[in-house]
């Protein structure tokens, strides 16, 4: 009866030290968890960061644009005259008229 309780006691103990070790690879785990929960966080922000500049660049350059779309539509348009002096001529005159 002696040795079946020591062989139990040993057996508990056993079980205790596995339980001890489990808890503490759970305990790092959860750490490691923790810090990459912490860097995608991180990446997230870093990148909501990267599309806002990147759209504020994108607003900026398409105002410029429509500034520039804005003033070629109100300048006048350039006309391609040709002139020719004598019917038998060769040479013709391109002049840009406003």
């Amino acid at each position: 009866m002696d040795k079946s309780i020591n062989a139990m006691f040993i057996k508990e103990e056993e079980v205790r030290g596995k339980i001890s070790k489990l808890r503490d690879a759970i305990v790092v785990f959860a750490d490691l968890i923790k810090v990459e929960l912490g860097k995608n966080e991180q990446r997230s922000k870093f990148l909501v960061d990267a599309v806002k500049q990147m759209r504020q660049e994108n607003d900026v350059s398409s105002k410029a644009l429509q500034d520039k779309l804005e003033v070629t539509n109100k300048s006048p348009q350039k006309k391609v005259v040709t002139h020719r002096f004598e019917p038998t001529s060769k040479y013709v005159l391109l002049s840009g008229i406003k």
